[in-house]
């Protein structure tokens, strides 16, 4: 839990304290590669801080076929956040890609933290803004840039995958 600790207070200063009543409402996880973490069809009630791996997030058209739209990486907090906040089901299913290590944060964790912390909000506010950039980037990748270019971007951002 110490790195998303790191992450977090390079974001905003925290106390012990605020960090102690935080972390409490969270929950380690492990899964394995491959392991389906959430599928399409379901309510996302969390999101999570990657330890350690990497999440695949596609989708699955008419047809059955898998349309990888995204990854996420360690250090990084995520999960399906629209599913998350309106509580709507989720078209994503996420996959683990190799093992993985995560922070499981319910939305009480989020809301304790909104409530409790002292820059609690700002922190929502930085990851929000975060996951904004990352998306309207991805939206227009798809628009802007050739298949080739988008393979060397990911290729260059995901070496390993």
């Amino acid at each position: 839990m110490l790195q998303m600790k790191h992450v977090i207070s390079q974001m905003i200063p925290i106390t012990e304290k605020e960090w102690k009543g935080f972390i409490s409402h969270c929950s380690k996880k492990v899964f394995k590669k491959k392991q389906i973490i959430s599928k399409s069809g379901t309510i996302s009630y969390n999101t999570m801080f990657i330890n350690k791996g990497i999440l695949r997030f596609y989708v699955t058209d008419l047809d059955g076929n898998e349309h990888t739209t995204h990854f996420s990486l360690e250090n990084e907090f995520t999960g399906d956040y629209t599913s998350f906040l309106l509580k709507s089901t989720s078209v994503y299913t996420m996959q683990a890609l190799e093992n993985m290590d995560v922070i499981i944060i319910p939305n009480e964790a989020i809301k304790w933290g909104y409530d409790n912390m002292k820059y609690g909000e700002k922190l929502g506010r930085l990851i929000a803004e975060s996951y904004f950039v990352f998306m309207d980037n991805r939206i227009n990748n798809t628009y802007v840039k050739t298949p080739k270019e988008r393979y060397d971007s990911i290729t260059s951002i995901y070496p390993n995958i």
